[in-house]
């Protein structure tokens, strides 16, 4: 966004700063359109440090939004002449020319150090059981090519290695993918030169950081399409894999394997050195850039960190004890107990607001609570991460899910502290975890995801919508749940093959059978009618769109029901107006002296097997579903 003015970066502009009076002001000099020098002055200054949204009008019509940061490498106290509200000057770092310089691979060196030397959370990694397969990299000063190793025929069966996650980004050459007919080959030599830039990359990092042994994806399990069977195996073991690495090297600003991660640092991000009018005659150093994006803002984007908005690598972070990023414009550096970067801002650290650092604490020792609410937390970031293949969207969770199965409740031998897992839900509080909920789309508040091609999930289950735009609300243990108790109870769950329309992919449970109240109406039809103050709010004119939330009358306003997908559009899914709906209650909590219930839209699947499936969900007073008359009690199959 620099790269404005006839292509001109800022940091190559004439420029200036001047305090005047409690604010600075920044004047740059650029020329535009061969016309004369056009100066802007621009004022600023954050409560927290010298961060600021610039705007600048483009020749003079456009205004373009800018986030800078103003800082000193040295860090010192302001002048009292200075009134400054955040006190002084914010201490960050210039950062190297290139990610893979000395001084870049110094810096990951004083963080490994303090990392096993200091953190108790994270496990060393230094001798461990290597993986089935992985790459020998050879000694420190090798330069020349690898080859693969099964640690089974290999007398070398423990050691230190590195994960490398990346994005495949669409066809990888042969010499980076292992197949049952080039194995023999790889287990003699690879060239180095033959495998994709990142690859190349990553061999190279390993190396300087005295790592000989490498774990590739595409290299250590084998990528025949007509036999399945190992990558099935070999699977299964990621958690491991990941688990027991000394560090996993994240290519994160590549979006293929083809393009590498060791670069320059972009020049939109360059800094640039400015005079300051300052007053004493030993004014330090001042330099303005444009703030960089750390991937834990909310604001990610998938044009400066590609690999981090792909929803495997989600569980390639936590799992890894230590996680390396290598990035647009810095490295990031994350382990159990630090989340730090080579700019040296760390005022988007939130301590233990850092996922990676709250999910180790819940860990260890197990603290229940905080696992439940991390889980909610991971799935919410999640389900906003993409994938290659839906059919993937619980599998590329599982690993943490195994991990989380994997802690022993210390009252019960031999059962896992979270319960049984459910296609995303967990037994244990499964009454809480289905009242799940996809958020309206801020910008088309009427809009629903798209309607499902294929099952890939139960309809109770928060795995089942399959748009990534739409963010999904997970209960957590925070009010209103923190409060609520269920009012459904939980009969039993199991797969079935004989109920129509019940999910029939790779799951172990495709229905949940509940004895619960259902009130029954109608989902509403097309006739005009008057509005209410929700549908004038959310736009809509005399007749309310098939999408959006679904209003259905009362005696006393409407019952708010918001959907799950788009149900309107013609297929296997589409309910038509005047279709029979159920309203059926979950939860219930007080506020406030009423009675609040938390429910699920629920259309009918099978009279034979009484199924149900979900559709939406809803949550409303006592008095608004009186209107509704007496619940009908009664067990259901919900697919």
């Amino acid at each position: 966004m620099l790269e404005i003015y006839n292509n001109v970066p800022i940091h190559q502009l004439t420029g200036v700063v001047r305090y005047v009076a409690g604010f600075f002001v920044v004047r740059w000099y650029y020329p535009r359109d061969g016309q004369e020098d056009v100066v802007l002055d621009k004022e600023y200054e954050g409560e927290a440090g010298l961060d600021c949204d610039v705007e600048f009008l483009y020749k003079l019509k456009e205004f373009i939004q800018i986030q800078l940061e103003l800082f000193s490498p040295s860090g010192f106290s302001c002048h009292p002449s200075w009134t400054l509200r955040c006190g002084d000057w914010g201490r960050k770092n210039v950062l190297p020319e290139r990610s893979d310089s000395d001084e870049s691979i110094s810096q990951v060196g004083e963080w490994l150090k303090e990392c096993t030397e200091t953190h108790g959370q994270c496990n060393p990694n230094v001798d461990v059981e290597l993986p089935t397969r992985i790459l020998d990299l050879g000694t420190p000063d090798s330069i020349g090519g690898v080859r693969l190793i099964e640690t089974k025929e290999s007398p070398i069966k423990r050691g230190k290695y590195a994960c490398l996650s990346h994005c495949w980004g669409g066809n990888i050459v042969d010499a980076a993918k292992t197949t049952r007919h080039s194995l023999k080959e790889k287990k003699r030599d690879i060239p180095v030169e033959r495998l994709p830039q990142t690859f190349q990359d990553a061999i190279c990092v390993a190396r300087k950081l005295n790592i000989r042994y490498l774990w590739v994806d595409s290299m250590c399990i084998l990528q025949d399409e007509d036999d399945k069977s190992d990558w099935n195996h070999e699977s299964r073991k990621m958690v491991a894999v990941y688990q027991n690495a000394f560090i996993t090297i994240a290519a994160s600003c590549s979006p293929n394997s083809n393009d590498g991660f060791l670069r320059s640092t972009s020049s939109i991000y360059a800094t640039k050195l400015l005079q300051c009018m300052a007053t004493n005659d030993n004014s330090p150093n001042f330099y303005i850039r444009q703030t960089l994006p750390h991937h834990e803002k909310p604001l990610e984007s998938i044009d400066t960190s590609p690999l981090l908005v792909r929803a495997w690598v989600l569980q390639e972070r936590l799992l890894s004890p230590r996680f390396l990023s290598f990035e647009l414009g810095e490295l990031v550096w994350e382990c159990n107990k630090l989340t730090t970067c080579q700019c040296g801002d760390d005022l988007w650290l939130y301590g233990s607001q850092i996922l990676k650092q709250r999910y180790c604490e819940s860990i260890e020792p197990p603290d229940l609570s905080g696992l439940r609410n991390c889980w909610s937390t991971i799935v919410e970031k999640y389900t906003t991460l993409t994938l290659s293949f839906e059919k993937d969207r619980l599998r590329a969770i599982a690993g943490i899910a195994n991990q989380l199965l994997a802690i022993s409740n210390p009252s019960s031998p031999g059962k896992s502290l979270m319960g049984r897992y459910i296609e995303g839900l967990w037994e244990d509080t499964l009454c809480r975890d289905l009242c799940w909920e996809v958020r309206a789309n801020e910008e088309d508040p009427l809009a629903r995801p798209k309607a499902l091609k294929e099952w890939r999930a139960p309809s109770w289950s928060w795995a089942s919508v399959q748009d990534t735009s739409y963010d999904i609300e997970i209960p957590n243990m925070y009010y209103p749940f923190e409060v609520a108790e269920p009012v459904a109870e939980i009969l039993g769950l199991g797969y079935t093959k004989d109920c129509l329309r019940a999910c029939q992919e790779h799951v172990e449970y495709n229905y949940i059978r509940l004895r619960l109240g259902l009130y029954e109406t109608k989902l509403p039809g097309e006739e005009k009618h008057e509005q209410s103050t929700d549908e004038r709010y959310l736009g809509f004119d005399e007749s309310p769109p098939s999408t959006g939330p679904i209003l259905i009358p009362t005696r006393r306003g409407k019952l708010r029901i918001n959907p799950d997908y788009d149900y309107s559009t013609d297929g296997v899914d589409h309910i038509p107006p005047g279709s029979t709906l159920m309203c059926a209650v979950v939860m219930k909590y007080e506020a406030d002296s009423i009675t609040y219930f938390i429910g699920l839209g629920l259309v009918p699947v099978c009279q034979e097997h009484g199924s149900f499936r979900r559709i939406g969900r809803f949550e409303t007073d006592l008095e608004t579903l009186q209107d509704f008359g007496v619940p009908i009690e009664r067990d259901i199959l919900l697919i």
